[in-house]
């Protein structure tokens, strides 16, 4: 079980994480996609001058291609595949950057395991806008990036896979001025310079969007990788959830071991009778409940005799947790688990499935009239 501590999380900015991540809506007719003259800045039509501290980046111009997890290659029918690395997205900065992660692939040849051969690039925000007019250079590394006010340096690492011995590097620095970022010297070493087309949209697909934090807060207080058994706070109380999710075919489940008070829950699409369907106490009350959150969602619930399984970890209470795709949220009297886009409700009484996200993000600055991807 990897774990790492996402960024502090004040109570205020988590008080606001569900009810919406966004720093502020823009005024209409403001949002979609407009370059500054000779800017390549990709998002609000009139430079933001307002700092808004909280915006997530799934909420800036980016989040369209984020959340597809690729970007077209200009003049090639090739797409960018892609994850976020490291989010240093400061929208109150001149010149900040997010490590991407990736490989370029014809989509009809696509293979899923080119991804364990991925190099990085960096894109560039100027405050809360897309850099789109830049050199993105692709490399097998990008690492000790220091920024200062409008200048960034960068260490890039050559290309060659696979590899025994680090590789040559060279220090690149990008300013940002009167409107524009300039990369101040030519490479030297093997680059590949990687031509992003931000004019054009990502094929079309059914990815979810979630939040992503920026360089000063995340939305989650902690961050779980990958499988993880843990207590889950709920009212005054608390259940053990399942997400050992690499060794399921459907997905997390919850055991209140302590008393059954969730209703009998069948919804979702009709699977085949198990031993364990409409399973109930001598009350009509279960305390077993398994979801599934690949389309369409399900919830079931049942009555199983609690067991002594120890757990691996306790999810703080009044906080909100991230295990791999999905958020826990155990603030309040319920614990709710979403992929938010469905968010399962489990309380004394409560087992609901609900067609709705966890987090509202706000997607005005989403640039639009984009041309169709090849």
């Amino acid at each position: 079980m990897k774990l790492r501590a996402a960024l502090a999380v004040t109570a205020t900015i988590l008080a606001g994480a569900v009810g919406g991540l966004s720093g502020c809506a823009l005024p209409t007719g403001m949002a979609g996609l407009g370059n500054g003259a000779g800017t390549g800045l990709t998002g609000t039509q009139v430079a933001d001058t307002e700092c808004h501290p909280q915006l997530d980046l799934a909420e800036t111009a980016f989040g369209l291609w984020v959340t597809a997890k690729k970007i077209p290659i200009q003049g090639s029918s090739h797409q960018f595949y892609f994850t976020v690395q490291d989010n240093y997205f400061d929208p109150c900065a001149d010149l900040s950057w997010v490590t991407l992660q990736g490989v370029e692939q014809d989509p009809a040849h696509y293979d899923p395991m080119a991804m364990e051969s991925a190099q990085r690039t960096l894109i560039f925000f100027h405050r809360d806008q897309l850099i789109t007019d830049a050199s993105f250079l692709l490399a097998y590394d990008a690492r000790d990036i220091t920024v200062a006010d409008n200048q960034l340096e960068v260490t890039y690492e050559a290309l060659a896979y696979p590899r025994v011995t680090e590789g040559p590097t060279q220090k690149i620095t990008y300013k940002y001025a009167d409107g524009a970022l300039r990369q101040q010297a030519n490479p030297t070493i093997d680059v590949k310079p990687l031509k992003l087309d931000f004019h054009t949209n990502p094929p079309a697909s059914d990815a979810i969007t979630i939040p992503l934090g920026n360089a000063n807060y995340s939305p989650a207080i902690k961050t779980y990788e990958g499988n993880v058994l843990a207590d889950v706070p709920m009212g005054g109380g608390k259940i053990l959830c399942d997400f050992y999710l690499t060794q399921k075919t459907s997905g997390p489940s919850c055991t209140n071991r302590q008393k059954a008070t969730w209703p009998i829950v069948n919804e979702g699409p009709a699977q085949a009778p198990t031993n364990s369907d409409s399973k109930s106490n001598s009350e009509g009350k279960t305390n077993f409940a398994a979801f599934s959150f690949s389309p369409p969602p399900s919830l079931r619930t049942s009555y199983f005799p609690s067991g002594n399984i120890n757990p691996e970890d306790t999810f703080p209470d009044e906080s909100v947790v991230q295990v791999g795709p999905y958020f826990v949220d155990t603030r309040g009297d319920t614990v709710k688990i979403s992929n938010n886009s469905s968010t399962v409700v489990l309380g004394d009484g409560v087992a609901e499935l609900r067609d709705e996200p966890l987090f509202t993000l706000d997607k005005s600055r989403w640039p639009q009239d984009l041309k169709s991807s090849r």
